[in-house]
């Protein structure tokens, strides 16, 4: 009788504790993610922000607070990466996109509490080839960085 009442006892622990636990991930993760509709909505209001201190004219204002997302958002990338690297098919589209990142910070160091993470993870990515006849802006913006560092200072730009 004493060794059931023993195992009833330590039964209901384990399924309390089993419970307690369940409950508990539930809730962090109901708390701690944010739903799609909420991060596209912050994603606007920063929009907003930069493109009225951009009819502000204060592009410098802008341009910070521009940076200070795109590194915010590396940074979290940067972290995502330690704690689960992606698989090969994810981290190449990612790289894909950061080459940009990488790109632009070359011309434009990250600076503040974020930049060592950025450019730790920015340092894993493959940067751009060669100038090649690409007419993005980024590629605009190296090719200018790039005539500055060897010196040809006849560059046409449009």
């Amino acid at each position: 009788m004493k060794i059931r009442l023993l195992v009833t006892a330590v039964m209901s622990f384990i399924l309390g504790a089993f419970a307690a636990c369940g409950w508990w991930w539930h809730a962090q993760t109901q708390w701690l993610i944010q739903p799609k509709e909420v991060d596209l909505a912050s994603r606007a209001a920063i929009d907003a922000e930069v493109l009225a201190h951009l009819r502000l004219n204060e592009p410098a204002v802008a341009l910070r607070e521009l940076e200070e997302d795109m590194d915010g958002v590396v940074c979290a990338i940067a972290q995502w990466d330690k704690v689960a690297p992606p698989k090969d098919a994810i981290r190449q589209a990612r790289d894909r996109w950061l080459r940009s990142v990488k790109t632009y910070r070359e011309s434009y160091p990250a600076t503040g509490e974020a930049a060592i993470s950025v450019n730790s993870l920015l340092a894993t990515i493959p940067g751009r080839d060669s100038p090649g006849t690409c007419q993005t802006g980024i590629c605009r913006l190296d090719n200018l960085r790039r005539d500055r560092t060897n010196g040809n200072t006849n560059t046409v730009t449009e």
